[in-house]
């Protein structure tokens, strides 16, 4: 009892540490949840589970407010919680078709890489963070860093917070933020193009080709072309 009273009183300050810091930099009213994560510093016997989630929202709002959050500090001679092995875990539980897999591993490989390290406990929310922008900045699309890089990283502190092997799921409630990408392509072909492709199809096929391929070839264009312009 008397480490469960510790450990809620170490949560407790460090949201308050959190609190602290968001008092100093905006005055604005605080979202509900945000407001509720706020009311259990004053809770003494409130739960660890929930002060943990309340750390994560009072992170994510001085987060978009630019407030950095502070280092935690490491507990000495604790045991190194692997990226990698983690994702290796997920990997093998099955819950993932192997061409997911080999895609979100490559992302959780350049994770580490950015890191500079493979502790899942040393990792911040400003470290993550700092990743998706460094990646968005590299000239990747948002949909890509949102879909791919930041989906899998995100799944690893999910399941390794859920089953109790770090203090904190760092990826939660992390947005990707960046340029809208602008479409160079245009919809349509001109006419000059159009009367190529058709033209194209008129010409003789080769001989290496099925009878329904060169029906295909010839015919198919024209019916295209007719159809839109009706």
């Amino acid at each position: 009892m008397a480490a469960e009273s510790a450990a809620r009183k170490e949560k407790r300050a460090e949201l308050r540490i959190l609190w602290n810091q968001r008092k100093m930099t905006s005055t604005a009213m605080l979202p509900p949840e945000q407001a509720a994560a706020v009311d259990l510093i004053k809770q003494r016997e409130a739960k660890i589970e929930e002060l943990e989630q309340a750390i994560a929202v009072m992170e994510a709002g001085n987060e978009k407010l630019g407030i950095r959050s502070p280092q935690r500090p490491r507990i000495p001679n604790a045991p190194t919680v692997s990226i990698t092995a983690l994702f290796d875990d997920y990997a093998a539980s099955g819950a993932a078709v192997p061409h997911t897999v080999a895609k979100w591993r490559a992302a959780v490989v350049a994770f580490v890489k950015h890191l500079d390290h493979d502790d899942a406990a040393a990792v911040t929310r400003a470290d993550f963070s700092g990743w998706l922008k460094a990646l968005v900045a590299s000239g990747l699309s948002t949909r890509t860093v949102r879909g791919t890089y930041r989906a899998a990283v995100a799944r690893v502190f999910k399941i390794a917070f859920d089953d109790g092997r770090v203090a904190q799921n760092v990826a939660a409630a992390m947005e990707v933020r960046g340029p809208k990408r602008v479409k160079t392509k245009r919809d349509d072909i001109s006419d000059d193009e159009a009367k190529a492709i058709l033209s194209a199809a008129l010409e003789p096929q080769g001989s290496n080709i099925g009878e329904h391929v060169a029906l295909a070839r010839r015919w198919v264009p024209w019916i295209c072309a007719y159809a839109l312009s009706i």
